[in-house]
């Protein structure tokens, strides 16, 4: 492998400085020519082309060393992170010193436009964060003046402020994910516990659309961070249920793979390789205005960052199985 890439960089070499071999051709040409015109002895011209081109590839070979050498220096640079304070190989030209004063000025630049959008996600994050605790008063509010009412218009309201309490917590978590940190804390976690949590979360719509949930005890522990996790799974189970009109909806642990399961609408099977794109509706969006294409987005893209993952198989018209693997591999620094 070694000798490969040895003699790749000869060949790069050699083209890069093909104008000094030519150069050189000609110089050698031209003290042959001399030596025919003035009648110099023919072993005296081959002993110095000779003693030239002995001279020549020394040289040539040592400024190939400290070539390859700059060179192997820049393939490691390019590995790793640049700033400011890179220690860049030293120039050993004009054109090189000039190129090292831009590069140096280009790092310094990006380094001040990091910061600033590092200092703008922090603000945007504060933002979003005092913006959810604010709104979440007068839900909190309505909630408890609704629940004092058993009329049927009242449990429609409250399962309207639920939706809203959903999507206000999901603009927050957008807004999270998208800040220079998250606030991931990963350790073992009881499955059946997150599961449990997220039932009892969403039994208000259950009862409103008379859906039955069909779950099973999980007796597993998951490696991951359980309010991301919980998050994730609230919008798979917050679709299945918005598009599932009767029937019921089954989560289920099965050979270390989680599935949610609906007997809902389904999803189109060309809609079905978009799914998880930031904003893509499809189909069922078309159909349903309010629709936002943001749920499905913001679960892949947290479960991978947990190192976890999710497919979809869907049928239109007969419903659809989120399969979640939790079997986590990796975790995804961004």
């Amino acid at each position: 492998m070694s000798e490969n890439r040895t003699e790749r960089l000869l060949l790069t070499y050699l083209r890069e400085h093909k104008q000094v071999f030519l150069w050189s051709g000609a110089t050698l040409g031209i003290f042959c020519l001399l030596t025919w015109l003035y009648d110099m002895p023919l072993t005296a011209a081959l002993y110095g082309a000779l003693l030239s081109a002995v001279v020549g590839a020394a040289l040539l070979m040592i400024d190939f060393m400290r070539w390859r050498s700059h060179i192997n220096a820049l393939r490691m640079l390019m590995e790793a992170p640049l700033n400011e304070e890179t220690p860049f190989p030293q120039p050993q030209t004009e054109t090189a010193r000039r190129y090292d004063v831009l590069i140096r000025r280009a790092c310094k630049e990006n380094d001040t436009l990091r910061g600033k959008m590092t200092e703008n996600s922090r603000n945007q994050l504060g933002t979003y964060s005092l913006w959810t605790h604010q709104m979440k008063v007068p839900i909190s509010a309505m909630r408890l003046l609704l629940e004092q009412r058993t009329d049927a218009q009242s449990a429609a309201l409250l399962a309207e402020l639920f939706k809203i309490e959903q999507y206000t917590d999901m603009a927050l978590n957008y807004a999270r994910m998208n800040a220079s940190a998250t606030d991931y804390v990963i350790r073992e976690c009881d499955l059946d516990g997150i599961l449990r949590q997220l039932i009892r979360k969403f039994a208000p719509l259950f009862i409103q659309k008379k859906l039955r949930i069909c779950y099973e005890p999980v007796e597993r522990k998951v490696l991951t961070d359980e309010k991301w996790l919980l998050f994730a799974l609230e919008q798979v189970l917050s679709n299945a249920i918005k598009y599932t009109n009767t029937g019921e909806i089954a989560i289920k642990d099965k050979d270390g793979l989680l599935t949610i399961s609906d007997t809902g609408i389904g999803i189109a099977a060309e809609d079905l390789p978009r799914v998880f794109e930031q904003g893509f509706t499809g189909y069922n969006g078309r159909s349903d205005k309010r629709a936002t294409g943001l749920g499905l987005y913001l679960c892949r893209r947290t479960l991978r960052k947990l190192g976890h993952d999710i497919q979809l198989v869907s049928e239109l018209g007969k419903g659809t199985t989120a399969i979640i693997d939790l079997n986590r591999e990796k975790v995804v620094h961004e």
